[in-house]
């Protein structure tokens, strides 16, 4: 498909962040020096040139609903990735409802030319 997606700049998007995650009495614990570990470790693997120094800083803008926290990942260069994680245990009915986004969001990039999250699974 021959189309071109203009993405305006961050500071464009508003969203309804929080910040204050320190102070969310409902937050289970989350681990987030393993987070950006990970993170690092998927950035190198699409890298060109694993060697190369990555480093990623959790910022402070969150959300939650009741089923996830989603948490904004900011990268050397200036690219950011959010991350979304499931805040109960996974079940079948958890693991069918990812399955049927991650499937929504490959064919929406197929077939469109809107601007969509590329998935990573953890």
């Amino acid at each position: 498909m021959g189309c071109t997606a203009r993405l305006p700049s961050h500071r464009a998007f508003v969203l309804n962040w929080k910040t204050g995650i320190a102070k969310e009495p409902s937050l289970p614990p989350v681990k987030w020096d393993a987070l950006k570990r990970y993170a690092v470790k998927l950035k190198r693997m699409q890298s060109e040139d694993p060697t190369c120094s990555i480093t990623c800083n959790l910022l402070s803008e969150y959300n939650m609903d009741g089923l996830h926290l989603v948490r904004l990942l900011e990268f050397n260069g200036n690219t950011r990735w959010i991350a979304r994680i499931q805040l109960h245990e996974c079940n079948s009915e958890s693991i069918k409802r990812l399955l049927h986004e991650v499937h929504t969001l490959a064919l929406i990039r197929e077939r469109t030319c809107i601007p969509c999250a590329s998935s990573v699974w953890i």
